[in-house]
């Protein structure tokens, strides 16, 4: 007669147990490939922990190129950006941080939330580049705009003021001859002014 193993129940356990492990982390790092954000995990080291498709994507860098390695050591040039001071801040006052930063070597905007976790740093990013051209080329508009109404409001007062008033001069029965063809070359001159101002503004549109 075959004696039962009484260890029997307890590997089965156990690899019930490593099942449901491996179970749960395959649905995180489904739900993480699943982010429309670009994602990763270091350690308080800064080793990359995990990092996500959109990562892979949005950075140009392998998965297999990136986990294993010193974020600082992989991305050196992100050293002396709001990356290294706002990770480490994360770290040291343990609170969530959010910034925009503009990354040189991707010439891309970032828009960065981090999340520490007591052993590291969890991190979510995505591309506003498209964003922050926009809102830079309001920006230069506006700035326009308000070149244009200094330039409106300052430089054709002075010639329009001029040319109104030789105008009113002409309205002197007592002028000569001589003394209107002053009139009329300075108010061809004021004229000139003024024409130089009004392209100068089109220049400006």
């Amino acid at each position: 007669m075959i004696k039962p193993n009484p260890n029997q129940n307890l590997v089965v356990g156990s690899m019930s147990h490593e099942q449901e492990l491996n179970n749960y982390k395959q649905r995180i790092a489904n739900i993480l490939e699943s982010f429309t954000d670009a994602f990763f995990e270091v350690s308080g080291d800064w080793t990359i922990l995990y990092w996500n498709k959109e990562a892979e994507r949005l950075l140009d860098m392998p998965r297999e190129t990136a986990v294993g390695q010193n974020l600082w050591q992989l991305y050196p040039e992100a050293v002396g950006l709001k990356f290294y001071t706002e990770y480490h801040r994360a770290i040291k006052m343990n609170t969530a941080v959010r910034f925009e930063e503009y990354y040189p070597p991707k010439d891309v905007w970032l828009e960065v939330s981090a999340f520490p976790d007591g052993n590291g740093l969890s991190i979510y990013f995505r591309n506003i580049t498209e964003r922050v051209s926009h809102l830079q080329a309001i920006e230069k508009q506006n700035s326009k705009l308000k070149e244009i109404a200094w330039i409106q409001a300052h430089k054709v007062r002075g010639p329009l003021s001029n040319i109104m008033g030789l105008a009113s001069l002409l309205n002197d029965q007592n002028l000569d001859i001589a003394q209107i063809k002053e009139i009329a070359i300075r108010m061809k001159i004021s004229a000139q002014d003024l024409d130089c101002v009004i392209k100068q503004i089109i220049e400006k549109g």
